[in-house]
């Protein structure tokens, strides 16, 4: 599947990188438990789902049933703040270049 772009493709800033939905790993649930960062599902028919793939099954990150695992194509692991982050207006002040991060 393509990658989304932010600002057109013509820029190339990737957001985010779609996986086909065969190179998913289920997590140990038993071991992790379900406190586990939620990643992104694609369903062709109805769009994108933030949540989790359990025994074959779609659910939010709420854990409210969604539909099937049949019917996602695809995911996308979800990152949380880090040092990919940018601060939004110091990017737009450097016309598109990201700020150097701070110590």
């Amino acid at each position: 599947m393509d990658v989304g772009y932010f600002g057109g493709a013509a820029q190339g800033i990737a957001m985010i990188n779609w996986k086909e939905i065969a190179e998913y790993a289920e997590p140990d649930w038993a071991q992790d438990g379900t406190a586990l960062p939620p990643s992104l599902f694609w369903r062709t028919k109805k769009g994108a789902v933030l949540g989790y793939l359990r025994d074959d099954e779609l659910f939010d990150w709420k854990w409210v049933y969604v539909c099937d695992g049949n019917k996602v194509t695809h995911f996308s692991d979800v990152n949380g703040p880090g040092s990919n982050v940018v601060d939004l207006s110091a990017f737009r002040a450097g016309h598109g270049q990201a700020a150097e991060p701070e110590a």
